[in-house]
């Protein structure tokens, strides 16, 4: 799993561009080809974030609703809860309960970092045409028609 700003970074060197156009469109698929790389790893990750996050909740749900058995208690680390919660008032102490919005929180981080991949893969798959234009443009300036 890489950080976000880690991903930043890469992405800032690997698409400085180079006066050197041919080199830069021959460079273009390998690009795409590491960062599509990056995208499936990173939204496997997302995946299984999803997954757990699921099964927390399932859990937390059984917990505070006063379903959950002694076996998954002792399994997750929880200890008795006393209060008998009406059901409609579960959202409140699930959307309040720390471990809960802790998995929540790094599943969106996790959305947030495939979604920046993502737009960094539509980006490489446009450079193509602008290195067209700027080969164009060159060609402009030097008189060639």
């Amino acid at each position: 799993m890489m950080k976000l700003i880690d991903i930043e970074v890469m992405v800032h060197e690997d698409t400085k561009p180079d006066d050197n156009l041919d080199y830069e469109s021959v460079r273009t698929p390998q690009l795409h080809n590491k960062y599509l790389k990056l995208y499936n790893a990173e939204c496997g990750l997302l995946r299984k974030l999803n997954l757990d996050y699921k099964k927390l909740y399932r859990v937390m749900w059984e917990y505070y609703s006063g379903r959950i058995s002694q076996e998954d208690m002792k399994l997750h680390g929880l200890e008795p809860f006393q209060l008998k919660i009406l059901k409609g008032d579960l959202n409140i102490y699930l959307d309040a309960d720390e471990d809960l919005s802790l998995m929540k929180e790094r599943v969106e981080f996790q959305k947030q970092k495939c979604k920046y991949i993502e737009d960094v893969l539509k980006e490489i798959c446009r450079r193509s045409f602008t290195i067209k234009n700027a080969i164009a443009y060159k060609q402009f300036i030097n008189g060639v028609v």
